[in-house]
């Protein structure tokens, strides 16, 4: 619903509104008749107020929003894949400029902290593929790092992914009737979340991929 970094206005950080009300009413209305639900990528300003009054389930990246957009946000439940370390992450970053990038940085963990604070359901996201695959769970330490306590990092990528999803009799939770998905790591996670980058056992639907 908005541009990428290279579209974004400087130097207040408005970001390129894409689609109005209307074209994202139109998409999400078409989407639910094949029963789907519509992601934004929006980084905030007029696109993502488009996009959550049109009825988007979720924006993605949101690194401008302000709290106005926030309490919409609330108001329609709408959910937030905040995304945080690929904007470190990902190669070429430095072509936007240092001062740019420092400043959006700035702004998405004021997004982020805002969001949190205003009860927002803040899904785990990373964007991977803007950087390499692997590193995913680097995301956890931002996401900590910027203000949640490592069990409500964990359950972003746990329970509020799957109620994303609308996937909560399948995933998100080891309980009867879900997918066995399981991992062990090294350590303890609700003391030090990078303890997620250090994973030792993973099943996959009942089936043991990785012992160690």
């Amino acid at each position: 619903m908005t541009g990428s970094l290279p579209q974004v206005k400087r130097p207040d950080f408005e970001p390129l509104s894409q689609m109005s009300l209307e074209d994202v009413k139109t998409i999400v209305t078409e989407a639910s008749r094949f029963h789907k639900d519509v992601a934004a990528h929006a980084y905030g300003g007029v696109g993502a107020r488009n996009a959550i009054e049109g009825g988007v389930r979720s924006i993605e990246h949101g690194l401008f929003l302000d709290q106005d957009t926030i309490q919409l946000m609330v108001m329609h439940g709408v959910f937030y894949c905040p995304t945080l370390y690929v904007y470190t992450a990902e190669p070429g970053l430095e072509r936007n400029g240092e001062a740019f990038m420092e400043g959006v940085r700035a702004r998405h963990k004021q997004a982020f902290q805002m969001a949190h604070k205003a009860g927002v359901k803040i899904a785990f996201g990373t964007d991977a593929g803007g950087f390499e695959h692997g590193q995913n769970a680097r995301e956890f330490q931002f996401m900590v790092d910027d203000g949640m306590s490592p069990l409500e990092a964990i359950r972003s990528a746990t329970v509020t992914g799957a109620e994303l999803l609308r996937k909560e009799k399948e995933i998100g939770a080891i309980a009867p009737g879900h997918f066995a998905d399981i991992i062990a790591v090294d350590g303890d996670p609700l003391r030090d979340v990078g303890a997620l980058m250090r994973v030792k056992f993973v099943m996959k639907a009942g089936t043991v991929l990785k012992q160690q």
